[in-house]
């Protein structure tokens, strides 16, 4: 070993070999969620996760759904004038209803308007055909003259008849209406209903089917009119309704007390379930005055009114002319006098329109040739009224529109069935209505004086 001048000799020094190891992945720190994710068990956690929330977002949807438009209609309007030649409320258009751009979201803006711009809409059953009675209708309901007994100044009222239209499963708003309006004449209302509706839930048409028999065996005041139950069933269930009764009429007169009470009916109200009608003051004020054996229909009458083309209201393609004949609006009510009964209920093949109220004007233009010298008579009254609620209604015959069976009861117990003071306002039309040609107008009706008896000095 070489020694080198200053220095320290050179030491080597020998260390063992270290063991060989195979070569690893890089490692994910022990509390990452990677980590642990890349395990069987990460994944299979994962895969429980992702399931539960599926179930809860699936569950979620099915309990909130879009909003209904329909809730905020009694909520929202948009006051706007009278609408005395249009269907439209008189209180203003509803935005959800005719088609007012509520959303800025296109598409929202375009199902919207689909919706309500819809052409003319067949109805869902064929209203034509001959109805067949089953187990499952109501048994007819009858009358008795000595049942109905006077009321006020011991007027009888053995000469009027109530036609209330009423959907089949409406049982709170026909108790309503007995507990309220009705309940001094009992007998001398006609609740028309439609008949059991096939694609009902079976368990559902037996509970209601059972409840519509004993309604009719504790009140004995419905017509079933045996067809399905629908909305545009309502011309149906009138004509319906009219020709049950003309049939009634056309019995021989006998010492039955039913024959007897149909042969003395001289007028005919048509209202809804869902109004108030003062019937005293109806009789008192308007009916007394006016000859029943002369064809006339008294109401709210609608003139030079557009027919409808799209919508709820969309005519059917069969009516072709672009404006109707004067038409009683059917939420108002209405009376018609004993002729205008008899002509409906000896016509057969009346064509169904879309709305029954305008049904029944075109029936009767139709038919004015056959009243031949006794020209129907259209008698406008503004109280013949319709609004929602009860505002203002103290002086109306028949006020309200879509109440619910409270409300109903409330207005009634609020303003009565009451004359006192009050004077008819049939007289205070601005002008006569405007009728088709060769029909006696209000104006040449009042001015003749031989259709009404003036003997109580109102007006």
């Amino acid at each position: 070993m070489q020694v080198v001048r200053g220095s320290r000799p050179q030491q080597y020094h020998h260390y063992p070999a270290a063991p060989l190891i195979p070569t690893q992945q890089p490692r994910y720190h022990d509390n990452s969620p990677v980590e642990f994710l890349m395990t069987l068990r990460g994944k299979i956690y994962l895969l429980l996760i992702l399931g539960l929330l599926y179930n809860i977002i699936s569950t979620l949807n099915s309990v909130f759904k879009p909003v209904d438009t329909t809730l905020f209609h009694n909520l929202i309007q948009i006051p706007t004038t009278a609408f005395s030649n249009s269907r439209l409320p008189r209180k203003g258009k509803d935005p959800f209803t005719y088609n007012v751009k509520y959303n800025k979201d296109e598409n929202n803006q375009k199902e919207g308007e689909e919706e309500e711009e819809k052409p003319f809409q067949p109805a869902p059953y064929d209203y034509y055909q001959k109805p067949v009675r089953t187990d499952q209708h109501l048994p007819d309901p009858t009358f008795t003259a000595s049942k109905n007994h006077t009321h006020h100044d011991n007027h009888t009222n053995n000469n009027l008849l109530v036609l209330i239209m009423s959907a089949r499963n409406n049982f709170e708003q026909r108790q309503a209406i007995r507990e309220s309006w009705a309940k001094e004449y009992p007998h001398n209302i006609l609740f028309v209903i439609g008949g059991p509706i096939p694609d009902e839930d079976p368990r559902e048409r037996e509970l209601f089917s059972k409840k519509l028999f004993h309604e009719q065996e504790q009140h004995n005041d419905l017509l079933d009119t045996l067809l399905p139950e629908s909305y545009r069933a309502l011309p149906y269930k009138l004509d319906y309704a009219l020709k049950w009764i003309y049939n009634k009429q056309q019995q021989p007169a006998t010492t039955n007390e039913e024959t007897t009470f149909f042969h003395n009916l001289q007028w005919y109200v048509k209202v809804d379930d869902n109004v108030v009608v003062r019937l005293y003051r109806l009789q008192r004020l308007v009916l007394q005055k006016f000859n029943p054996h002369h064809p006339m229909v008294i109401g709210d009458i609608v003139t030079d009114a557009a027919k409808q083309k799209l919508g709820k209201w969309a005519e059917d393609p069969r009516y072709t002319p672009d404006f109707y004949p004067p038409w009683p609006r059917g939420a108002s009510g209405y009376v018609v006098s004993r002729p205008v009964v008899e002509y409906i209920g000896r016509t057969t093949g009346l064509y169904y329109y879309q709305g029954e109220d305008v049904s029944f004007a075109i029936w009767l233009e139709e038919a004015h040739a056959a009243f031949g010298s006794g020209d129907l008579t259209w008698i406008h009254s503004p109280e013949f009224v319709f609004e929602e609620g009860c505002d203002e209604a103290e002086s109306h015959i028949i006020t309200g529109h879509d109440m619910v069976p409270a409300e109903i009861k409330h207005c009634f117990e609020q303003f009565g069935d009451t004359v006192e003071a009050h004077k008819s306002r049939i007289y205070r039309q601005e002008g006569p209505v405007k009728l088709h040609k060769n029909v006696s107008t209000f104006a040449d009706y009042n001015s003749g004086g031989h259709m009404y008896d003036d003997e109580y000095g109102y007006g």
